[in-house]
């Protein structure tokens, strides 16, 4: 579907397209990590959203971009695991 909309010049559409078939992925949940709000409970300066993504399919969980908020993903990780994952990838220690 988003090559179909990219062939035809609707670039706009076939990336939006392409993030919803990324989210489709069976396993995903529902809701999105906001990268500011993960930082912000991390206690870090916000992790490249890139190198989060690539080191939770790194330790084996699904993972997607959301269509809905530019700067968030989907995934099955548990937050916990998320927020230690973007401390690791912001390379900073967490402020108390």
């Amino acid at each position: 579907m988003a090559e179909d909309a990219r062939a035809k010049g609707w670039k706009a559409a076939g990336r939006v397209l392409e993030v919803m078939q990324e989210e489709a992925q069976e396993g995903l949940p529902p809701w999105f990590f906001k990268m500011d709000q993960v930082a912000k409970v991390a206690g870090v300066p916000t992790p490249p959203r890139s190198e989060l993504m690539r080191v939770l399919k790194e330790r084996g969980y699904l993972v997607s971009r959301s269509h809905v908020e530019v700067t968030a993903i989907k995934t099955d990780c548990p937050l916990v695991e998320v927020l230690e994952i973007a401390r690791k990838v912001a390379k900073v220690e967490p402020t108390e």
